[in-house]
């Protein structure tokens, strides 16, 4: 093996240890909204100073520099993942039955008609008030799945409009908002829709049976 390859396969390693602690339950997130991107630019971060040393022509792997560069992901421990996949495989299971609970009973979380504008109860369901439901942090169990990017991008930009509508609902009819509240839970009701069918196509990726 070259020892651009071996340099490679250092770095490789480096982003297996830093995926592994990032999304493992028992680390919490640097953010609720962190995404694989932004995983990947720590990586990155890591590997700089081992992948300048390749630039620069050196002939051996800097120990001190590849340490430091785990370090710089903020790794404090390491779980395997696999350990995890099925305590993920039945989160992800009773997310479904939850956005299916809440659509089958929309009108007893969200209310009815024109006073529909229980918007919390909803952000309870969906897990983005609380962390009951099923569904908190849930994109750090798709992403440690490893689902396909773009289908995590379109299940997160529907999951996070159900967030923002059945917030607004609460506030529009005493605000100068356009809309009002039932409105917006309106809105938030389709959005749930389109996530429900986003998330069928997730389990199905992941052979993951209702």
């Amino acid at each position: 093996m070259t020892m651009r390859r071996k340099i490679l396969a250092v770095c490789a390693l480096a982003c297996h240890v830093f995926m592994a602690a990032a999304f493992s339950p028992a680390v919490p997130l640097l953010s609720s909204s962190i995404t694989e991107r932004s995983v990947l630019g720590r990586v990155r971060q890591a590997c700089s100073p081992t992948m300048q040393a390749v630039n620069e022509g050196e002939q051996h792997i800097n120990r001190r520099n590849f340490l430091q560069g785990i370090a710089l992901t903020g790794v404090v421990s390491t779980f395997p993942v696999a350990a995890f996949a099925d305590a993920d495989d039945d989160r992800i299971k009773a997310g479904y039955d939850t956005l299916v609970d809440l659509l089958d009973n929309w009108g007893k979380y969200a209310g009815e008609g024109k006073e529909a504008v229980n918007g919390d109860n909803v952000r309870r369901q969906i897990g983005t008030v609380g962390s009951k439901s099923p569904l908190f942090n849930i994109r750090k169990v798709l992403l440690r799945k490893g689902v396909d990017i773009d289908l995590f991008e379109s299940f997160e930009k529907e999951y996070a409009q159900i967030e923002a509508n059945s917030y607004s609902a609460i506030f529009a009819d005493y605000s100068t908002s356009p809309k009002r509240g039932y409105q917006y839970i309106d809105d938030a009701k389709t959005n749930c829709k389109e996530t429900l069918k986003i998330y069928k196509q997730i389990m199905k990726e992941l052979d993951i049976k209702p």
